[in-house]
């Protein structure tokens, strides 16, 4: 699902990279059956467990300015790509290094508890917008290459 939303944006986007990190389902030929076909999909394999390593090889690999991440899992929105192009693309944010959404787990029982507070805080303005945060969510960010 993931890769699918973003190959619907490929237009808009320099690479696809795929981390594969020891899995045990049918991703690496999943992936290659695309990259097969779509240049701008490739897959690098991280034998050290772990979401550390394996970002930091998607991040090693990755050749673009700008270095999105999201997990598998993540639900990418229509537009997303765009979204982050036009965001680091303006003059007055030429000093951020990165971007960060905000995030729900669908598949948690809380979720419709999280999307509530998540709605109120931001109808609120004290979530979501254009603020600085301490860390990213790993599961939704970009980052520029060098800042």
């Amino acid at each position: 699902m993931c890769l699918s939303a973003l190959l619907a944006q490929k237009d808009e986007i320099f690479e696809i990279v795929v981390v594969d990190n020891n899995s045990t389902d049918n991703t690496v030929q999943i992936v290659e059956a695309v990259a097969a076909v779509e240049p701008k999909v490739r897959i690098v394999t991280e034998k050290r467990p772990g979401v550390a390593y394996a970002r930091n090889a998607g991040f090693d690999a990755a050749e673009g300015t700008l270095i999105g991440w999201m997990d598998a899992d993540t639900r990418v929105r229509p537009g997303w790509a765009c979204a982050v192009k036009d965001f680091f693309a303006r003059e007055d944010v030429s000093g951020v290094g990165a971007v960060s959404g905000l995030n729900n787990s669908y598949d948690s029982p809380y979720h419709r508890l999280k999307k509530w507070y998540f709605d109120r805080g931001v109808a609120r303005g004290t979530l979501g917008g254009e603020r600085r945060v301490d860390n990213l969510h790993g599961a939704n960010m970009a980052i520029r290459r060098s800042s």
